[in-house]
């Protein structure tokens, strides 16, 4: 993965944005030596926030399972104790 100063994107950022969505490379911009971001295609943007959705609903139903029997209700009970 390239690496760019942050001086050097501020001058070159029209064909960085051609190397990250043509050339599908992934730059790491940094300032004053320290990795602070990255370019990257909207095609790899959309990848992580899938991968981040999966992660979620996996975490989600973790914690669902870890709180059954320890008090927590059931929805169907509780839509049915009020009569919805």
């Amino acid at each position: 993965m390239a690496e760019v100063g942050v001086s050097q994107v501020k001058k070159e950022i029209a064909d960085l944005m051609n190397r990250v969505t043509y050339g599908k490379e992934r730059i790491r911009i940094t300032r004053k030596g320290h990795r602070g971001a990255a370019l990257m295609s909207l095609e790899d943007l959309e990848l992580l926030e899938a991968i981040e959705d999966v992660v979620d609903v996996r975490d989600a139903l973790s914690a669902l399972q870890e709180g059954r029997g320890k008090g927590f209700a059931n929805w169907t009970d509780v839509k049915a104790e009020l009569g919805l």
